[in-house]
C-alpha cells in the first residue's frame, strides 16, 4: 500500500502547530531562560565552535584567545553555523532545534503508518500516538535546550524507519549515511549504530538481496562491511576495551548493577531524573499499552521482527547508558518514542469496525491520567493552556546567568583591562560578556578547569589568592562575582577562601543578591 503523505502531511501540520504552541518562546527576550544556553557545562562545547567559526576564528573550542580540545563530535556545531550566521545571536540554535524537531514528529509519523499500514484506524493512531508525543513535557520543552539529543532524537527516529523498510541498494546507502552522522552527532550513539548495522545484515541475509547481484559487487560489498566493521573494532572497541573489561569512575559494571534497573522502570512510567526533573517520561498508561503491545508482537508473526528491532534498540541504548556513572534521563529519552509507539499494537490486531473505538478510549484514558497526575503540573491535560499562557509570562523562566552578564556589562562598560574572578564559564563570558574585562577562574575546580582552561588564565605555579594578589600589587582592578558559588560545596569553599584573603567592596547587587558585583583590594 503506498504512503498517502498528503493525509500524513495534514496531520504533521496540526500536531506540530499544538506542538509550537507548547513549545514556543522568544529566544531574544528574558521570559524565558534560553539565554542561559542549558545544560550547560556540555552545550557550550557545541556552540562555541560553530559562533567562532562565524566570527572568522576558526570552529575551535576557544575563548579569550585560549583552546581546550572540544571532545565532542562536531555535527550538531556545524548545524548551527547557518543559524548563527543568519540571526548572529547564539539564542538562535532555538529555531535549529525547532527545524529538527519538525522532522522528528514527521519521521515518527512515518514509522506509525508504515507499521499500521493495515490498520483500519491507523490515521486515527497517528493522531493519537502523535498527540502522546508532542503533549510531553520532556518532548516540547527540548527545543529550548542545546543539547545533542536534538539532532539525536531524529536520527535515532530515521535509523528505526530505515530498518522497517525492504533492504535495497538505495536503503543501504541511506543506512550508511544515517550511520555516519550518528557518529558525528554524540559518541555515545555508539549502540544505535551497532543496532542500525546489525539489522542491515540481518536484513541482507534474510531478503536474499546477496543472490540478485554480481559476485564481483557482492564481494566488494562485503569488504566494505568488513572494513567499516574493522574501523569500529581498531578505533572504538579496542581503545575502549580495557575501560569496558575493568571500568572507569565515569563508566563501569558496577553502575549498570543499579542503573539498569532504575532506567526500566522509567519505561513502566514511574522513576525518572531528566536535567532538574525528577519526574516520569511517559505516563504509566502509555507504558502499560507499551507492553502489552511489545508482547503481542513477539507472538504475532506479522509485528514479531519490528519488536525486535525496536527492543534491540531501546535495550542497546538503556544498558549502555546504565554504565554511566550518572543515571540521567536524557540518555534514554531518544528511544522513549520508540516505546510509545508500540502502544498502537493493541489497536491494530482488532477487528477494523471496533478499532477506531479503541483509539477513543485510548486518549480518553490518557487525558485523564494527565488530569490525575500530581506534582508536576506541566503534565496535566488541565494546564496545557496555561503553558501556553506561561510561555509569554515575564519573569515565569528567567535566564539568571544572562541577566548576571548584562549587569557585568553595565558596570564594566567604561572600564578597561580591569579583572573579574567568577564562576560563570569563559566560554558563556565569550559570547555575551563585553570584552573590556579579563576572565579570572574562582576555583581550580570549576567548570573546564578538567580541560586545563584555568591553567591557561593563571599559572600552576601561583594559587589563585596568589595570582589576584599579584594583580592588585601591579596597580590592575580586580572585581569578583558571586554568581553560582553555592551551587557546588567546593566552590563555596573556594568562593570563602578567596574573599577572606582580600577586602571586599560591593559595588553592586542583583539577581536578589545572586549575582552581586565585589571589588577586590589588598588587606592593609
Amino acid at each position: 500500500m503506498k504512503t498517502n503523505y498528503i493525509v500524513i502531511t495534514i496531520i504533521w501540520a496540526v500536531l506540530f502547530i499544538l506542538f509550537l504552541a507548547l513549545a514556543w518562546k522568544e529566544p531574544f527576550k528574558l521570559t524565558n531562560s534560553i539565554a542561559n544556553l542549558d545544560p550547560n557545562p556540555d552545550t557550550l562545547y557545541y556552540s562555541i565552535p560553530a559562533w567562532n567559526f562565524v566570527h572568522g576564528q576558526g570552529f575551535k573550542m576557544a575563548a579569550y584567545g585560549k583552546e581546550i580540545i572540544a571532545g565532542v563530535p562536531p555535527l550538531y556545531g556545524i548545524f548551527l553555523v547557518p543559524f548563527f550566521s543568519i540571526f548572529n545571536d547564539v539564542r538562535s540554535f532555538y529555531y535549529a532545534n525547532l527545524l529538527l524537531m519538525a522532522g522528528s514528529i514527521f519521521v515518527f509519523l512515518l514509522i506509525v503508518e508504515k507499521i499500521f499500514y493495515k490498520c483500519g484506524s491507523k490515521y486515527w493512531l497517528m493522531v493519537f500516538l502523535g498527540f502522546v508525543l508532542v503533549t510531553n513535557f520532556y518532548v516540547y520543552n527540548l527545543p529550548q535546550l542545546l543539547m545533542a539529543e536534538n539532532p539525536l532524537l531524529l536520527l535515532t527516529l530515521i535509523s528505526f524507519y530505515l530498518l522497517l523498510l525492504s533492504f535495497s541498494l538505495r536503503n543501504l546507502i541511506l543506512i550508511t549515511i544515517i550511520g555516519g552522522l550518528l557518529w558525528l552527532t554524540k559518541l555515545s550513539a555508539f549502540p544505535v549504530i551497532m543496532v542500525l548495522f546489525f539489522w542491515t545484515l540481518i536484513n541482507f541475509i534474510s531478503s536474499g538481496y546477496y543472490k540478485k547481484i554480481e559476485k564481483r559487487v557482492l564481494i566488494v560489498l562485503l569488504l566494505l562491511f568488513g572494513g567499516v566493521l574493522g574501523l569500529v573494532i581498531v578505533k572504538i572497541i579496542l581503545p575502549n576495551l580495557e575501560m569496558l573489561l575493568n571500568g572507569t569512575i565515569y563508566f563501569s559494571s558496577d553502575f549498570a548493577k543499579k542503573h539498569l534497573p532504575y532506567f526500566l522502570s522509567q519505561f513502566l512510567g514511574i522513576n525518572g531524573r531528566y536535567l532538574g526533573s525528577s519526574n516520569q517520561q511517559i505516563e504509566w498508561i502509555i507504558s502499560i499499552f507499551s507492553i502489552i503491545g511489545i508482547v503481542i508482537s513477539l507472538i504475532t508473526k506479522e509485528y514479531r521482527k519490528i519488536a525486535l528491532i525496536g527492543l534491540t534498540l531501546i535495550l542497546s541504548v538503556v544498558v549502555f547508558h546504565s554504565f554511566m556513572y550518572y543515571p540521567e534521563g536524557r540518555y534514554i529519552s531518544t528511544v522513549i518514542p520508540v516505546f510509545i509507539i508500540f502502544s498502537g499494537i493493541v489497536v491494530a490486531i482488532l477487528p477494523k469496525r471496533i478499532d477506531w473505538l479503541v483509539v477513543l478510549m485510548m486518549m480518553g484514558l490518557y487525558l485523564g491520567i494527565r488530569i490525575e497526575v500530581n506534582g508536576f503540573y506541566e503534565r496535566k491535560v488541565t494546564t496545557l493552556k496555561r503553558q501556553v499562557m506561561n510561555n509569554r509570562l515575564q519573569d515565569f523562566d528567567t535566564a539568571w546567568k544572562y541577566r548576571a552578564v548584562m549587569d557585568m556589562n553595565k558596570v564594566f562598560k567604561d572600564k578597561k583591562d580591569v579583572y573579574l574572578a567568577t564562576f560563570i564559564q569563559p566560554f558563556y563570558l565569550w559570547i555575551f560578556a563585553d570584552k573590556n574585562y579579563n576572565y579570572l577562574p574562582i576555583s581550580r575546580r570549576q567548570d573546564f578547569s578538567e580541560r586545563f582552561y584555568d591553567q591557561q588564565v593563571i599559572p600552576l605555579e601561583y594559587s589563585i589568592e596568589e595570582y589576584v594578589s599579584k594583580l592588585l600589587t601591579e596597580g590592575k582592578e580586580v572585581y569578583l562575582n558571586n554568581y553560582n558559588y553555592m551551587a557546588e560545596k567546593v566552590w563555596t569553599e573556594d568562593y570563602e577562601k578567596l574573599i577572606s584573603n582580600f577586602k571586599v567592596t560591593e559595588l553592586r547587587r542583583g539577581c536578589f543578591d545572586w549575582c552581586n558585583i565585589y571589588q577586590l583590594s589588598l588587606t592593609e
